[in-house]
């Protein structure tokens, strides 16, 4: 739902980027596509390059960036430079987030519930996408309010993703569910 509402709300402003709206969209395709080239390689070549890396390497990019947009807005400065590469970098890191996010889905959970999980994953991506729309709303009380909540919510999903979710690269797929003694209610179901 983060990632969703992160890039999401930024595509939906993109009208305030300096410069032609088709070169910055071509831009971001290139920037996307190199990422995803890059990432590519290194998952292939390192065993130690997991998706929960990957996952963490997009999102702290991605703080920085947003970080960068809030702290330009903040001091007054509207359009210009830092919004236009923050934007661009920004969404262009956003995609390997959702292709690693999917990728663990499908890596973590047993093929008995698999599909629910990445329907789950796919609802709550629509969230984030309905939500998004109105995020530049706010910036009508201030114009570092929407860029503080991208960053917020990208912290958000960061500290979870660190703390609650293992690497799934390389771990054997489960096929079946934990037995009884080994779930969380397992002795109520």
């Amino acid at each position: 739902m983060c990632t969703t509402f992160i890039v999401y709300a930024l595509m939906y402003n993109m009208e305030k980027l300096s410069g032609s709206l088709y070169w910055n969209m071509a831009i971001m395709g290139a920037s996307r596509w190199i990422i995803n080239i890059l990432v590519s390689i290194a998952d292939y070549r390192f065993a130690w390059f997991g998706r929960k890396m990957i996952n963490q390497i997009a999102m702290i990019a991605t703080l920085l960036s947003l970080f960068a947009m809030a702290v330009h807005a903040y001091f007054g400065s509207r359009g210009g430079i830092i919004i236009s590469i923050g934007t661009i970098s920004t969404v262009a890191t956003c995609s390997q987030l959702f292709i690693a996010k999917y990728l663990m889905v499908n890596e973590l959970y047993p093929t008995a519930v698999r599909n629910l999980a990445v329907s789950a994953v796919s609802t709550m991506s629509r969230f984030g996408n309905m939500f998004s729309a109105q995020a530049f709303y706010l910036s009508d009380i201030a114009e570092w309010i929407p860029y503080a909540l991208l960053f917020s919510c990208q912290l958000y999903d960061f500290i979870i993703l660190s703390v609650f979710l293992p690497e799934t690269k390389g771990v054997h797929l489960e096929n079946h569910l934990p037995p009884k003694h080994k779930r969380i209610f397992g002795r109520r179901t």
